[in-house]
């Protein structure tokens, strides 16, 4: 089977080497260009363009995946294989394939449709993900459903470890579809429009911690902007992102009796760490980091910035 593979993100990686490792044959990866990055904001390639030259597989780079039109069509593919491209593919390059071209998109669809579903399940605080394959048509991620699997969240997942998760899965699933495709097995399934949810995609403000809000929900956000944007509060106009966290169901005999309010700080304590009051509960900041310095567990953290007891992580107008 000869296959075109549109990828961007890590999270594509997983699938294109199973593609690799089979019987097909990956005719050409397409990309988006370079684009700047780092501390010293120069060109950065994606992970799928460097992965994909590191093993002599030929790469197009794309803004528009139109522009791709005429080296495509001199492909002749069987397949197209989508994963987290970046750009919505036109409907005159998603007929170009002799069979299907098909989207690996990391949600239960139809629900999460669009471009963070991982982030927003997290954040959510819903107890499964999966991943869903299907055939592309001219809206977003709305196309029959070719195979959809599900996985349990676990209570320590944050966005990272949930994303390596689910391109695993994918990477077994992408072969089981182009098997029953090749054997004339596949079945298409319409989503059900009535299910529909989106998840947009997470722009900076999104990781602001709000203290007024159950600790559950506080942690769900910190697990789920892990990575970018980051979940983060500030003290004395000073930035801190708060990279793991841990809701404390009791509270522990070292806090004061008094009533402390939301984003308060209950514990600052050199050996037992850094718990604040939410909402409802309490949520134990574990690991943070201050801008333009490392992270560090929260023990640490207080050796060198002081907070106390009583104080309150936010931002100062």
């Amino acid at each position: 089977m000869k296959i075109v593979y549109f990828g961007t993100s890590e999270f594509a990686l997983e699938p294109l080497k199973r593609l690799w490792a089979s019987e097909h044959r990956v005719e050409a990866v397409v990309t988006q260009p370079d684009s700047k990055g780092g501390r010293s904001l120069g060109l950065m390639q994606s992970p799928v363009k460097k992965l994909a030259l590191s093993k002599g597989q030929k790469v197009l780079e794309y803004k528009k995946p139109f522009d791709a039109l005429n080296e495509l069509r001199e492909i002749k593919a069987d397949i197209y294989v989508v994963c987290a491209y970046g750009s919505f593919l036109p409907e005159s390059i998603f007929n170009l394939p002799k069979l299907y071209s098909i989207n690996i998109h990391p949600s239960l669809l139809p629900k999460y449709r669009g471009a963070a579903p991982i982030n927003w399940a997290l954040i959510n605080g819903e107890a499964k993900a999966g991943v869903s394959i299907f055939k592309i048509n001219n809206s977003m991620d709305a196309g029959e459903i070719a195979n959809i699997k599900e996985l349990d969240i676990s209570s320590d997942d944050n966005a990272q470890t949930l994303s390596d998760k689910l391109s695993g899965l994918s990477g077994e699933m992408i072969l089981e579809v182009i098997d029953e495709i090749i054997e004339g097995k596949i079945i298409f399934t319409p989503q059900d429009k009535s299910k529909v949810s989106l998840a947009r995609a997470l722009k900076k403000e999104d990781g602001l911690i709000v203290w007024n809000k159950d600790a559950r929900e506080v942690h769900n956000l910190i697990r789920g902007t892990s990575g970018w944007p980051g979940a983060y509060f500030f003290f004395k106009d000073k930035r801190i992102k708060v990279l793991k966290s841990r809701v404390i169901e009791v509270a522990s005999d070292l806090l004061e009796d008094r009533d402390y309010k939301p984003s308060e700080v209950a514990l600052a304590h050199k050996k037992q760490g850094l718990v604040v009051k939410c909402k409802n509960g309490y949520i134990r900041l574990l690991s943070l980091q201050q801008e333009g310095k490392k992270p560090l567990d929260d023990t640490d953290f207080l050796i060198g910035f002081r907070l106390a007891s009583g104080d309150r992580l936010e931002k100062v107008l």
